[in-house]
């Protein structure tokens, strides 16, 4: 019922004084100003005068908020004096929840008018209820939303079904402290009201509360905000259900456990098998994310740490443990164990669900695979994550380093034994166990820079540590010579890099290197040009220290080799070379004198004379090459590659002898739209053209990819060539040209593409790749063993050897793969080349004519446009007059003409031809003669022509072929590019993009005017092409020989071997496992077989070794992997002295 009076409660009342503490004070203050003027308030706490205004201002609010009430007494005086009653008394509602007691078991009704009682302060206030109640012992445990259409799952408040009455909480909340995006805890104030479970309206966002601190206020929530929260930020507590506005609480996920075989310490592949088999492939495509939980090393707490997917084969899915770090148990759906979970994010729909149900689940781990160690990942990560023991005859050996599994000097019988728990405490597993052999194969390799271009040999460091001395033998043959390094005071220096040159002492080169502990090392090497082995001079220096701030890093972000860059200096320098380093993103350079030592005690900041790229580290830098490498180059230039990707190109002046630094002068290259790849060195060379001029330079990069984008963009090859005016051209590589990160590239000035620029080799997968000119690419195969060194190289060992290809292996081998070029048979031909509408039908060839030419179908061998080529086997010079004859059209081809005996120049014509001109040519007996006269005749008569000679013999009559210059080619010449410019090949291939002559010819490289000018007329016939360039040395006569054919290889490329010749066999061996049953009794493996230890029971964990015959030590792994294989083996045997060995 409404009344008035309502009306009157519910209204506004005017106010009659709105000043409340704040402005009663500011008031206060004013007035005080005028009766006090000596008193300035300080409003500070200790401010007695201020403290009574303030108390003041307080006792006026007071006042001031009844009297603001006094309008709305008034109104209600007013309905009283007018006799209107406030309304009558009524019953208060209110709503009731009723619950039976625990362990009821039937449903109960309460009646219509069941009292209940409800105590308000001192009193008990009694309800009744208005309807009959039926009881049911059934509780809301959840209230859910489902819409099975978008496959999402919402849960209501905890508030919403619970039975208590809710508790009394705040109209809001506020955010105190601001929150990042993706955190999952905040503060909020007030901090009451608040419970697990409840709901939070964030923005547009709904978050689910996992605890409360109500004393700080801070609120952890189960997930991660998705946006970022400012301070002040309102937040408000859901307490209705509003279907469809939560958060979707929907998740896929099924779970694998597996207490023991699950219990992984070290980085791991997981097979996970699922039948039917093509439910794996399925699966990959869903982007399934893998998990398993455990605590990663480093860190403190477990968590989910995600698996990487390697990839699917006949229903397998390869996942790897990518870190180090336990896998912890927990429980799941009340289970506890360790667990590998598959979860598939977002909902599922008929295009993300699997085709049918899983039939059968089966796992399977694996260790996981070591590194193998190379320029980009040194050797100098030693010992052995799963092996937790290790014992030779009973003595315990260390575990952290290289070691002698047999001691020092290996005996018959010797003993080594090691314990693997992770690994032989799996029951049915097969383990193998991988032996790195700490041995000669190289890590890295260089060519040593040369004043005799004509040699090549190089020096490398091997997985040792000792620096490998490899000579070339013209032959073909490869002469590979440990030198161990040794230190001033003896001990032996392990090297991580080297880089060499030859200095102007005869037969010695300075090698710089750096060791495993980041120091600067010099030697110098006396070569000797059969046996004995060169020796080091003395014993390994060290040299300056470059500032402490400088990038030392025995690793590189691409495969140069670790340490500073050795750039050789020009002959007559006064310097061997120069080093350059980066110190606090500062160039650094030491200059190395002839004799192999440094120059000053310290190295010198390099002066920069113009703006330069940022320098992060020395591996940045590429020296680049001379025309004449490996020869000395003409000048020291850098090749720097800025963070940006773009490259820059230093000319260094100040290179002598001089304690004065050098100076740098940095150009930023064009094509800086197209950024370099960071962790792909790139390739720098001088070269000349192969007709001579002034050096070019050719530079090799790979072009930054994109990860970002699916699937990712790999890095490709392109290049830019710097021609000797200072114009510029890039290059894109051939399509497919896509290099492997962490690689470097090469390019040899010696060996030229198609295009006459530098041949580029790098690595790729499965093989090398080389650029050999213009979409021309070609693969190697892949390497019969690893590539520790991640540059191949590109040599020319040897006038009467092809280049080829070197790259540094596994199992102390050099791989080399040749590049035999295709060599053709060809021969020249002279060319006229009419450029007309009007098709010529003979060519006269001097004026007067010395020699005449039927230009017919068989002799022309391209036509584009109006622009034909006749092939015309007879002599030519340049300058000679070629006039072009057209047959007269409308006239038959064989006329009769009577010629006068008396005077053969004079010829009465046929009487059909009425068309003959002065100046036309008659062809007589594959004779022109020019009409110089025509007499007039009356028909039927013929006119008389006056030739320009007689026609010889003594024949009345002659046939004759009526024909006329055309004028569109009159005072065409013999030019340059018609002698000898078309080539007739004897070839299978149907496609040439140059043509290398012999020497005198020049130029030696001829390209095609283009590629519609290479034809084969018939299948089985020659190639013909027509080259671009006029000679200025023609190829010696005759005019045949035999060419080759630039970026076309007469043989696939394929790999052969080189080996350090060592001249032992490999041990005997015999194994034995412990399986910890029978009173602990030992089993015999095998007596000759690979170290494979074979399935151990749960406790198992030793396995003993007994060595047959001494070998050399090694460096022992283990992985395991139900049913299969993991990790390789590998063990070698050596009559020589026994070298360390580290295990992992």
């Amino acid at each position: 019922m409404t009344t008035y009076r309502n009306l009157l409660a519910a209204g506004a009342h005017p106010t009659v004084d709105p000043r409340r503490a704040a402005a009663l004070r500011a008031y206060l203050r004013r007035l005080a100003s005028s009766l006090t003027p000596s008193w300035v308030p300080t409003e500070q706490r200790d401010d007695f005068g201020w403290a009574l205004l303030a108390i003041a201002a307080r006792l006026g609010e007071e006042t001031t908020r009844r009297l603001d009430q006094t309008p709305e007494r008034d109104a209600i005086a007013f309905f009283d004096f007018l006799g209107l009653p406030p309304m009558p008394p009524r019953a208060a509602t209110g709503v009731l929840a009723m619950a039976l007691a625990e362990g009821a078991l039937h449903p109960v009704v309460a009646p219509v008018r069941t009292q209940v009682e409800v105590t308000a302060g001192d009193d008990d206030v009694p309800f009744e209820t208005l309807h009959k109640l039926r009881i049911v012992p059934g509780r809301i445990a959840e209230l859910v939303a489902v819409d099975p259409a978008t496959d999402h799952i919402e849960l209501a408040p905890a508030q919403v079904t619970a039975l208590e009455r809710p508790a009394p909480t705040p109209a809001g909340y506020a955010v105190v402290a601001a929150a990042a995006a993706g955190s999952a805890t905040l503060q909020l104030s007030p901090a009451v009201g608040l419970a697990p479970e409840d709901v939070l309206r964030i923005g547009t966002a709904a978050y689910r509360i996992a605890t409360v601190d109500k004393s700080t206020g801070i609120v952890t929530l189960h997930d991660e905000l998705e946006a970022p929260v400012a301070p002040g930020t309102a937040v408000t507590r859901i307490a209705t259900f509003t279907s469809f506005t939560l958060r979707d609480q929907q998740r896929h996920a099924f779970y694998v456990g597996h207490s023991t075989l699950f219990d992984l310490k070290q980085r791991a592949t997981i097979a996970l098998v699922v039948r039917p088999p093509n439910l794996a492939r399925e699966l990959t495509r869903l982007d399934v994310d893998y998990a398993m939980w455990g605590t990663k090393e480093g860190d403190s707490a477990p968590d989910w740490h995600p698996l990487v997917l390697l990839g699917t084969t006949d229903g397998t899915l390869q996942l790897s443990k990518p870190d180090a770090g336990t896998v912890d148990k927990v429980e799941v759906d009340g289970r506890k164990s360790r667990w590998l979970r598959a979860e598939l994010p977002g909902p599922v729909s008929r295009p993300r669900s699997l085709s049918s149900p899983v039939a059968e689940i089966r796992v399977g781990v694996a260790s996981a695979a070591p590194t193998e160690p190379g320029p980009t990942v040194p050797d100098t990560t030693e010992g052995s994550r799963t092996i937790a023991q290790a014992f030779y005859n009973g003595t315990p050996l260390s575990t952290a380093r290289r070691f002698f599994p047999f001691g020092p000097e290996p005996l018959r019988f010797d003993t080594f034994a090691f314990a693997a728990p992770e690994a032989l405490s799996k029951e049915g597993a097969h383990v193998a166990v991988d032996i790195t052999m700490v041995d000669s194969s190289l890590t890295t390799f260089d060519i040593v820079t040369v004043a005799d271009a004509a040699t090549a040999r190089g020096y490398g460091v091997g997985r040792n540590g000792d620096l490998q001395a490899l000579a070339f033998r013209s032959g073909g043959g490869l002469r590979w010579n440990p030198l161990p390094a040794i230190s001033g005071d003896g001990g032996r220096v392990l090297l991580a890099g080297a880089a060499a040159v030859e200095i102007a002492t005869a037969g010695t080169d300075l090698v710089v290197g750096v060791d495993r502990a980041a120091t600067l090392r010099a030697a110098t090497i006396k070569r000797s040009a059969e046996p004995p082995a060169p020796t080091v001079d003395g014993t390994w220096a060290e040299l300056p220290v470059l500032d402490a701030s400088a990038d030392m890093a025995l690793t590189t972000t691409n495969g140069r080799p670790p340490g500073p860059v050795l750039a050789p200096a020009p002959s007559g320098s006064g310097l061997a070379a120069v080093l350059f380093g980066v110190a606090d993103g500062k160039l650094h350079a030491l200059k190395m004198t002839e004799s192999g030592k440094p120059v000053g005690s310290a190295w010198r900041e390099v002066t920069v004379g113009a703006e330069g790229p940022t320098l992060t580290g020395a591996w940045r830098l590429t020296p680049v090459q001379g025309p004449a490498w490996p020869g000395r180059p003409e000048c020291v230039e850098l090749l720097a590659l800025d963070p940006d990707g773009a490259l820059w190109l230093g000319g260094i002046s100040g290179v002598d002898a001089t304690a004065n630094p050098p100076t740098v002068t940095w150009e930023q290259l064009a094509d800086a739209s197209v950024p370099a790849a960071d962790d792909i060195a790139p390739a720098a060379t001088r070269f000349r053209p192969t007709d001579g001029g002034a050096s070019r330079l050719w530079i090799a990069y790979a072009r930054r990819g994109d990860t970002t984008t699916t699937p990712p963009t790999p890095s490709t090859l392109r290049g830019l060539l710097f021609l000797g005016n200072g114009s510029s051209s890039p290059l894109d590589g051939p399509v497919g040209a896509t290099v492997d990160p962490k690689t470097a590239l090469h390019a040899n000035p010696s060996v030229v593409s198609a295009d006459d620029r530098p041949v580029t080799v790098g690595l790729a997968a499965g093989g090398v790749l080389l650029w050999l000119g213009p979409g021309m690419l070609e693969r190697t195969r892949p390497t019969p063993r690893d590539t520790p060194t991640r540059r191949p190289l590109l040599l020319q060992a040897g006038s009467a050897r092809p280049p080829e290809v070197v790259l540094g292996g596994t199992d102390e081998r050099l791989f080399r793969a040749a590049l035999v070029p295709l060599i053709v048979d060809y021969t020249l031909h002279n060319v006229v080349a009419p450029d007309s509408k009007d098709i010529p039908h003979y060519v006269e060839v001097g004026d007067p004519p010395t020699a005449w030419v039927e230009l017919k179908a068989s002799n022309r061998q391209f036509v584009q446009g109006t622009l034909r080529v006749y092939q015309v086997d007879i002599p030519l010079e340049v300058g000679t007059p070629l006039t072009f004859l057209q047959r007269v059209p409308k006239l038959e081809k064989n006329l009769l003409g009577a010629v006068d005996p008396a005077d053969r120049t004079l010829v009465r014509l046929d009487p059909v031809d009425t068309v003959t001109k002065v100046g036309a040519r008659l062809i007589i007996d594959e004779v022109s003669y020019r009409v110089v006269a025509l007499s007039a005749a009356t028909p039927p008569a013929a006119p008389v022509a006056t030739l320009s000679t007689a026609v010889p013999g003594s024949a009345a009559t002659v046939v004759y072929e009526s024909t006329r210059p055309i004028p569109s080619l009159a005072g065409a010449t013999v030019r340059a590019t018609d002698l000898a410019t078309l080539a007739e090949l004897t070839t299978a291939v149907d496609t040439v993009a140059a043509l290398r002559f012999p020497p005198p010819a020049n130029p030696t490289l001829q390209e095609p005017r283009s590629v519609l000018f290479v034809r084969r007329k018939a299948a089985t016939g020659p190639l013909r092409v027509l080259v671009a360039k006029a000679w200025t040395t023609p190829p010696p006569p005759p005019t045949s020989g035999s060419a080759g054919l630039p970026g076309v290889l007469a043989q696939p490329l394929e790999w052969t071997e080189n080996a350090l010749e060592r001249g032992y066999q490999n041990p005997e061996l015999s194994w034995e496992y412990y399986d910890g049953e029978a009173g602990g009794a030992s089993r015999t493996a095998s007596s000759t077989a690979p170290p494979t230890c074979p399935a151990a029971g749960a406790s198992s964990s030793w396995c003993p070794t007994t060595w047959r015959r001494p070998t050399s030590a090694a460096r022992p792994t283990t992985g395991s992997g139900p049913g299969s294989s993991a990790g390789t083996t590998a063990d070698r045997a050596t009559s020589s002295p026994p070298t360390e060995a580290s295990r992992r």
